[in-house]
């Protein structure tokens, strides 16, 4: 199996795997009508009016955006991993994920950055949920499929005689 050396490429891949599941489990929340928005409609409320997000092309850029955006996140991942080690590496994509969660998800609805907002207060419980799914996938990935010398090894290494 290849392994990826070069850190965007193993960031933008990551975060493309936890985003495809963070996809998949908002969609299951949204049929279970646990949630009521899914991401690709709640991406394209930043650039239409609520009443065009269900409509397929801004669905489609909705959903475009989203994987972009998802992509993107898993670069800061990847590399707080190679800076601080891949130990401990779920705990570190959960927290960054949850900042994601509270910046993304908690301030674009103050900042009116997305035009539809959820009127059930599950739903950004939920939304935290399928975010630390993305971060802890997006975390395994990277160790999974990065180059033996991407990241440094534990720091108990150090320790040992």
């Amino acid at each position: 199996m290849r392994r990826l050396r070069d850190s965007v490429s193993l960031g933008l891949f990551s975060g493309l795997m936890g985003n495809l599941a963070k996809g998949i489990f908002n969609l299951f929340t949204w049929k279970t009508e646990r949630n009521e928005v899914l991401y690709p409609q709640l991406a394209s409320s930043m650039f239409f009016a609520p009443r065009r997000t269900k409509r397929r092309k801004p669905f489609l850029i909705g959903g475009l955006a989203d994987l972009i955006m998802g992509s993107l996140f898993g670069i800061p991942i990847v590399y707080i991993l190679k800076k601080t080690g891949k130990d401990n590496h779920i705990l570190k994509g959960g927290g960054l994920s949850l900042l994601l969660w509270v910046v993304l998800y908690g301030a674009g609805h103050n900042l009116h950055i997305f035009s539809i907002k959820p009127r059930k207060s599950s739903s950004p419980l939920w939304a935290l949920l399928e975010h630390l799914l993305f971060g802890v996938v997006t975390a395994c990935t990277a160790v999974k499929f990065a180059d033996p010398g991407t990241f440094p090894d534990d720091r108990l290494e150090e320790y040992r005689y």
